[in-house]
């Protein structure tokens, strides 16, 4: 029998709702999410940093100063992904393990004598070394990772590049300032795309696309062969602008708007 008409319009919209009741919806993107997957991550990387850490230790034990090199710098990549939350949310062992330029402890101190000085005597400093890194895993595990303070961190940092880092770099004598930059762009991309892009795109799509056009360009900034390659004035300006996105979506995100200086 072929139904006609209002009745057979009928029974088709029920159909089709049926259908699309029967379809799940998908979850909406929340920071909880984002911070627990970001959080496994960081996690890691001071993991790492730590290992690589120990790893120094043993080669300056062995006097094999091209061997402690390639750790320390091994270790200072992972460290230098996870400024975006190191400074803000664990203060005192961000100082013991990266203060900069005066360092009286911690990777700065020893890439110093490492790299560009007699490396004998280091052993003390090393091992101090270790023992921040090693308490800071103990640490994130316990107290985690908060979105205030990831936003904050982020923010910071980003700013941070294009003020400061680009002038001249923070890791002159063992040639590194390029790469920590761009391994800070990496952390920072990480945090967005992670834990605050899903969520801003749900609330303001326009900001969410201002500011990874503004991240686009950083990275790119920083894709060249060299430090004197970089062009300051692309950076700075890209830098401020993201700075300031990610202080404007504080709103959209539920979070206090991040200072960007200390």
């Amino acid at each position: 029998m072929q139904i006609k008409g209002p009745v057979r319009w009928s029974l088709l919209v029920a159909g089709a709702l049926a259908i699309f009741a029967a379809v799940p919806t998908a979850k909406a993107a929340t920071l909880d999410d984002g911070i627990a997957n970001y959080t496994a991550r960081a996690v890691a990387q001071i993991d790492r940093a730590r290992d690589a850490a120990a790893r120094l230790q043993q080669r300056v034990a062995a006097h094999d100063v091209a061997g402690a090199r390639a750790a320390w710098l091994e270790s200072h990549v992972d460290w230098e992904r996870s400024e975006t939350f190191t400074g803000e949310l664990y203060a005192d062992l961000d100082e013991a393990i990266d203060a900069w330029p005066d360092a009286k402890s911690g990777y700065h101190l020893i890439e110093a004598r490492l790299f560009g000085g007699d490396p004998s005597g280091i052993e003390p400093a090393v091992a101090a070394l270790v023992t921040s890194l090693t308490e800071f895993s103990k640490q994130i595990r316990a107290k985690g990772l908060t979105a205030q303070g990831l936003l904050n961190g982020t923010a910071k940092l980003t700013f941070e590049i294009g003020e400061n880092k680009a002038a001249g770099g923070e890791s002159a004598a063992s040639g590194t300032s390029l790469a920590d930059m761009r391994n800070n762009v990496q952390g920072i991309d990480d945090v967005f795309t992670i834990v605050f892009e899903p969520a801003l795109k749900a609330k303001n799509p326009e900001l969410a696309a201002n500011a990874r056009r503004e991240l686009t360009i950083i990275e790119a900034a920083v894709a060249v062969p060299d430090l004197k390659s970089v062009d300051q004035g692309t950076l700075t300006k890209a830098s401020e602008r993201l700075a300031l996105a990610l202080k404007a979506a504080a709103g959209d995100l539920g979070l206090e708007a991040p200072s960007l200086e200390d």
